[in-house]
């Protein structure tokens, strides 16, 4: 069940980013969604789905530097490090790591950009203005996506974002079910 939740998120997020870079928003929905579902689970099991998903989307978009595949390794390990010292509790709290995600995703695509040459940005003031979009929206979405997932996670019984300590991490590892929303 988890992982039919998981893949569901993960094509609604791929399609979602999708949908929104076609109409010119810069929003990185893929890395959020992988943020948040880092703090669920090891991020291990989670890498190979999500960069599958990123290659695709990069493809969709006609990059030729992936910048979904170099960022997601450490957007997955980003919400691993979070579970263990970060506040979970408080949604506009993780507007501080959708902050860093949206960072992270948007320097990504600029990066690329710039290892091909292209001068898509012909003023500096857009790069700035585009890489604040990416930082913006990454605000938005992560604790948007905490109280939304959380809320569908709830009617699964499933693990929540909002509920996850580090015990819950240390015992899966230990090889202990740690899935499930049993409080």
């Amino acid at each position: 069940m988890v992982w039919l939740w998981l893949i569901i998120v993960l094509l609604l997020a791929a399609l979602l980013e999708l949908l929104a870079g076609s109409n010119g928003f810069a929003m990185p929905v893929l890395a959020v969604a992988g943020f948040y579902f880092a703090v669920l689970r090891r991020w291990r099991p989670l890498l190979l789905p999500y960069l599958a998903v990123g290659l695709a989307l990069d493809l969709c978009f006609a990059r030729s530097v992936l910048p979904h595949v170099l960022i997601m390794p450490l957007v997955l390990l980003g919400g691993r490090m979070w579970c263990f010292s970060g506040e979970l509790k408080t949604p506009l709290v993780q507007a501080l790591p959708g902050a860093g995600v949206g960072l992270l995703a948007g320097l990504a695509v600029l990066g690329g950009q710039m290892l091909q040459g292209h001068a898509v940005f012909t003023q500096p003031g857009q790069v700035l203005l585009y890489v604040l979009e990416n930082v913006l929206w990454g605000m938005i979405l992560l604790p948007l996506c905490c109280l939304v997932l959380d809320g569908m996670a709830r009617l699964l019984a499933l693990r929540r974002y909002s509920r996850v300590t580090p015990h819950d991490h240390v015992q899966e590892e230990d090889g202990g079910d740690a899935l499930s929303d049993e409080q």
